[in-house]
């Protein structure tokens, strides 16, 4: 199930455990502080990093489900957001 709650419980079981990629390859990962997303960045260029809440997270499921690029989530950081999002471990893919 992809609800909020659910992709919440995904993301704080896999913190500071899985890598993710970008969609231009970009390595990066997160760790959760409450109920804030801290991105950790694994290139030497990635310099600002952001903090992002629970809610912003869940913002982008409308985007996710339709499939759209990251230029289509909302707020910033959206490659980020895009990355997490698409991971298997984060986001279940329904069978048809």
């Amino acid at each position: 199930m992809n609800d909020c709650e659910s992709v919440w419980k995904r993301i704080v079981s896999n913190s500071e455990i899985i890598e993710l990629n970008t969609i231009t390859g970009l390595r990066l990962s997160y760790k959760v502080d409450v109920d804030n997303i801290v991105w950790i960045g694994k290139e030497p260029t990635m310099r600002t990093l952001y903090r992002q809440s629970r809610k912003t997270i869940c913002a982008c499921f409308d985007a996710r489900n339709r499939n759209l690029s990251p230029s289509q989530y909302p707020g910033t950081a959206t490659s980020y957001k895009w990355a997490l999002l698409n991971h298997p471990k984060i986001w279940f893919v329904q069978s048809i």
